[in-house]
């Protein structure tokens, strides 16, 4: 014999059991979201990089690494497409938002970060070294600037100055 431990709710979803924890029901929650939505549960966490990222004696930078490339197919990051625009009164050009977005891979990403970490740690003048301190730009919103989330680039690089 089984027992509830909710109640059916008239459009036939379970409701939530006093019985459910937080965790549990985040648990449940995902699991339906994703079983119903297959480019959400292409954003799950990998099982392997989790196993791989969480051994012990890894330092941020293989950390990173290890993620860099675990998921070097998906997207990183992401800027909503523009296309300029000229008014045809005025003359002004302006950017006009589109409905998709660009993406830069994991993989590029870390190709941009390691690049200008190798120039960095090859600069003959001003060498950057693991340990030494540095000044991170923390800016994540890759629309925010121009440049195309080239502070992230940076803030990524200095985070493999490790690995130099």
């Amino acid at each position: 014999m089984s027992v509830s431990t909710g109640t059916q709710m008239a459009n036939g979803q379970q409701s939530i059991a006093p019985s459910e924890t937080r965790a549990e029901r985040i648990a449940r929650r995902t699991m339906e979201l994703t079983r119903d939505d297959a480019r959400l549960a292409a954003t799950l966490p990998d099982p392997a990089v989790n196993e791989a990222k969480t051994r012990p004696g890894l330092d941020l930078a293989q950390i990173m690494a290890i993620c860099m490339e675990g998921y070097a197919d998906r997207p990183a990051l992401a800027q909503r497409a523009t296309e300029l625009v000229t008014d045809p009164a005025t003359g002004r050009k302006s950017r006009k938002l589109l409905r998709h977005f660009e993406t830069i891979s994991y993989r590029d990403l870390w190709s941009r970060a390691r690049a200008i970490a190798s120039v960095r740690c090859g600069d003959d003048a001003r060498p950057v070294r693991a340990n030494d301190p540095t000044c991170i730009l923390v800016l994540i919103a890759t629309e925010s600037w121009p440049g195309k989330g080239r502070y992230f680039h940076r803030e990524v690089a200095l985070t493999h100055f490790c690995c130099c």
